[in-house]
């Protein structure tokens, strides 16, 4: 379901609901009609797929086509229908449009009957409600937004790949692109590991998909030294490369005069650079604890020049930050990628998978604090097909 997002979803009368939908875009519109009562209770499902007037012939076709894909796959059994009228999307509306599904067998159709019976459901039900709470929706905001991320820098890591000659093996040649990719002011390419040759600089991974995507790249059992680029939402839009050492908690590096050597060797190779930290083990593979020893690179960089000493930067440097800035980063620099393919498997640095178990999880879309909500669509659809309870509406939107 990674191609189609939940953007809104309620509890409450679908008449509210039909104020979310977007006209410039196209937007699957689902809703449950709550009906009878008692022993004899029933409940009813109709889908619209809604073409917004403002909404581009080009985008329109796209969308359609994946909506519809959507519908056939998960919405077996439903009826549905496309329409550009909002105004025809009412509740009362929609009953008289699909009168047939909601005729009893004695062949009774009263709107105001079914419309009663569905509120009176609603309050019945209250308590069976599906309740977004808070602390849900700020843990698992990130969460969608980093996987918002790894989908858009498969995008991204197609277009650069596409620059390099593939019958270049010299691993040199590769790895020089790659740091001056990492070294560009568009920051297509924001994170790079090397092994721990200093005499033959090699590329073990890159990225577009940033600290998140990078912890995934550190083998447990592997001493490797890299660069990324971070930088946080602020006005100041100051970025910083960091250098680092990533010790795994099963390398197994000899102590020798030749390995105390590689450090200050592979430091001096990949320099400039605005700081340098230590990643060590499983503990440090937390994209907050990376951030954490990444800070000081953002103390009173002005006051430095100015030979002061430095003061604690006003930028606030947490995860929720960072996670804006990268993807205000992505949508300054993404460009139509029509044409570039993406490849099913590329090494072992592939961006995180949509089905793995942190990126599972629902909720926020472009900006952390929009009203605009990105919530898992396979976890909306079975708590909409809850017989009781539940979600009573939802919006799709394909990504």
């Amino acid at each position: 379901m990674e191609y189609i997002n939940c953007v809104h979803r309620g509890t409450n009368d679908i008449n509210d609901a039909v104020a979310n939908l977007d006209e410039t875009s196209v937007q699957l519109f689902l809703v449950k009609f709550l009906l009878g009562g008692g022993t004899f209770k029933r409940t009813k499902y109709l889908y619209v797929i809604y073409t917004g007037p403002k909404c581009n012939m080009l985008k329109r076709g796209r969308c359609v086509e994946k909506i519809s894909k959507f519908v056939s796959e998960h919405l077996k059994g439903v009826t549905g229908l496309t329409t550009t009228d909002r105004s025809s999307l009412s509740f009362e509306s929609l009953v008289s449009q699909f009168r047939e599904i909601f005729t009893v067998d004695d062949g009774e159709f009263s709107i105001d009957k079914i419309c009663k019976e569905h509120l009176n459901r609603l309050e019945d039900e209250k308590t069976k409600m599906y309740q977004e709470q808070e602390h849900e929706r700020k843990s698992a905001r990130l969460k969608a937004i980093q996987a918002q991320i790894a989908r858009r820098s498969k995008k991204e890591k197609a277009a650069f790949e596409k620059g390099i000659d593939q019958d270049d093996n010299d691993p040199t040649n590769i790895a020089n692109k790659v740091l001056n990719a990492i070294r560009n002011e568009k920051n297509i390419v924001n994170w790079a590991v090397f092994s721990p040759d200093p005499v033959t600089l090699q590329t073990v991974a890159y990225g577009c998909g940033g600290i998140f995507e990078l912890i995934k790249n550190l083998p447990n059992d592997k001493w490797l030294f890299g660069l990324f680029n971070i930088s946080f939402n602020s006005q100041e839009e100051e970025r910083c490369l960091i250098f680092f050492q990533w010790i795994g908690n099963k390398a197994k590096i000899v102590r020798d005069r030749g390995s105390s050597a590689i450090y200050p060797a592979m430091s001096k190779l990949l320099s400039p650079y605005s700081r340098e930290i230590y990643i060590v083990g499983q503990v440090d593979l937390v994209p907050s604890v990376i951030i954490n020893k990444c800070k000081n690179a953002f103390s009173g960089k002005k006051n430095e020049l100015e030979n002061k000493r430095p003061q604690p930067t006003n930028l606030l440097l947490d995860e929720k930050s960072y996670t804006e800035a990268l993807l205000a980063d992505q949508d300054h620099h993404l460009y139509d990628y029509d044409g570039v393919k993406t490849p099913e498997k590329t090494a072992d640095f592939e961006p995180i998978s949509m089905n793995s178990r942190e990126m599972s999880m629902t909720t926020l879309s472009d900006s952390l604090d929009s009203s605009t909500e990105l919530y898992n669509s396979e976890d909306t659809l079975r708590l909409i097909m809850s017989s009781e309870g539940g979600l009573i509406w939802a919006i799709f939107k394909v990504e």
